[in-house]
């Protein structure tokens, strides 16, 4: 087995020529947790995801972060209907009990798609801290 430490858009240039030399099933990455930022109430894992794109085959290769065909529609309707309520900031008008339980909700969002993307094939690939 051989093990990266890895996070960044370098993360999936490495692990392709990885497979190269190595089979697959013996490389295992473990992701920088470093830059996960929580957004609107949703834990986002940039490095984490970046592994999971790469290796589910949707990564946006142009930009190596993302997946490919991706837009930010939803997040410009978003911004587009809190400036038409008057709301300038993200979710800091919650109550604290709202957003302790958002973020709650943003962690097991973050472990369930990492074991359910590792169940579909990639076991023991994508490791988060």
């Amino acid at each position: 087995m051989v093990t990266f430490l890895a996070g960044g858009t370098g993360t999936p240039k490495l692990l392709e020529g990885a497979t190269r030399v190595w089979d697959p099933d013996e490389i295992a990455v473990v992701a920088n947790t470093g830059d996960d930022v929580e957004l609107g109430g949703h834990l986002v894992c940039p490095d984490v995801d970046t592994v999971l794109f790469a290796g589910g085959g949707v990564l946006d290769r142009e930009t190596w972060w993302g997946i490919e065909g991706d837009t930010t529609e939803t997040h410009e309707q978003l911004r587009r209907l809190a400036d038409e309520m008057g709301i300038e900031a993200g979710p800091r008008y919650l109550d604290a009990d709202a957003q302790t339980a958002g973020r709650e909700i943003a962690r097991w969002r973050r472990f369930s798609a990492v074991g359910e993307f590792m169940e579909i094939g990639d076991r023991d690939r994508a490791v988060h801290l």
